[in-house]
């Protein structure tokens, strides 16, 4: 699989932001969030969550 343009998009625009974290319900973006320790954190509900792992 991998990450979608769009996400991939989101994820270097929070990067480059002050923000500390980002809200999303996307599941792809939790797979491209748990697969890299160094980007910022994403909250998302748990259920997201429990469907990648």
């Amino acid at each position: 699989m991998g990450t979608g343009f769009s996400d991939a998009m989101i994820l270097n625009a929070l990067d480059a932001t002050d923000f500390l974290f980002a809200i999303s319900m996307d599941t792809d973006m939790a797979y491209a969030v748990m697969g890299n320790p160094n980007l910022k954190d994403v909250v998302m509900p748990d259920d997201v969550v429990d469907k990648v792992m």
